[in-house]
């Protein structure tokens, strides 16, 4: 199956259910997808255990290969984002749905160039957002470092893979190999071939995963959210110490399922509190805290909590 069909449904499916799931599950399918791209030069010969290494001949550069991996695969990332918001206009954002209103009963090629154009600008807008020259009315920059390209990528929800992968993948589509992002201009040049990649390399089938595979990236990104979602309960727990003697009191107890859980009456509180809390102490800790929260079922919003975690 074509990667910008596994996407697409994992966008109706998973993606709803938090920022975390959707990581999860963009890193899981990158390591299932099988890409179809033109080996590097330096690629031509076959890389076998007895030359790769080897001190004759130069050595095998395997990076190469992999870097077009990632700049292909954060090209079907970003073509799955523009397809969803040229077939959907009630998903669109503001300065999505002002470029796709003025061409009227365009294809969705013509809506999807648009959205990419239109997305650049945005980005370029947000990245100069208190920089001196916009500050004083001069005209604003045009172009973006790669690091702070990918920052608003991720932040926006356009993909969700890690930060430093998406930056990684941003500098090799310059052809800059494996740079420092903060040392690299990105050009709406750039972003248009980045954006593109996907097409050059052969279309949808430039980058496919087996169906029971796909199943295995889903099955894990659910298995890490629940892992991720107990690993912020705890820390937020720890946030939540103010004493820092490693319990909560009820008051802080109170103060934490108040905002992590806020369907929970006070009453139910008392409840769990006296339920988990330590024997000798009276207090709960930590590790009787996330075993009650396992043992009871109970489950936030992953969103929310790393929210919460930000703010404290």
């Amino acid at each position: 199956l074509s990667v910008q069909l596994l996407l697409a449904a994992a966008r109706d499916a998973l993606y709803h259910r938090s920022r975390a799931t959707a990581r999860f599950f963009e890193c899981s399918l990158f390591a299932f997808t099988e890409f179809f791209v033109e080996a590097p030069p330096s690629l031509a010969r076959e890389a076998t255990e007895d030359n790769v290494g080897s001190s004759q001949g130069p050595p095998l550069r395997m990076d190469e290969l992999q870097q077009k991996y990632e700049v292909l695969y954060l090209s079907h990332l970003l073509k799955a984002y523009l397809a969803e918001l040229a077939q959907h206009p009630e998903m669109q954002p503001h300065w999505a749905s002002t470029a796709v209103s003025a061409l009227g009963l365009a294809t969705q090629e013509d809506r999807e160039v648009a959205l990419l154009d239109a997305l650049w600008n945005h980005l370029l807008v947000s990245s100069a957002a208190g920089d001196l020259r916009v500050t004083l009315g001069l005209a604003p920059p045009t172009s973006v470092p790669a690091s702070k390209l990918a920052d608003l990528l991720v932040q926006e929800g356009i993909v969700f893979m890690p930060t430093a992968f998406v930056a990684a993948a941003i500098v090799a589509s310059t052809g800059a190999g494996r740079q420092d992002p903060l040392s690299i201009e990105i050009t709406q040049i750039d972003f248009d071939r980045l954006g593109s990649n996907w097409s050059m390399q052969g279309g949808e089938q430039s980058a496919v995963c087996r169906e029971s595979l796909t199943l295995w990236a889903a099955i894990w990104a659910l298995a890490l959210e629940r892992s991720h979602e107990l690993d912020l309960l705890g820390r937020i727990f720890v946030s939540f110490d103010d004493s820092g003697d490693g319990w909560l009191q009820y008051s802080e107890f109170a103060a934490l399922f108040a905002i992590i859980f806020p369907s929970v009456t006070k009453a139910e509180t008392e409840d769990l509190f006296l339920f988990g809390a330590e024997e000798n102490t009276g207090d709960m800790t930590r590790e009787v805290f996330v075993s009650l929260v396992l043992r009871l079922g109970m489950t936030s919003d992953l969103d929310g909590l790393e929210d919460v975690l930000a703010s404290r």
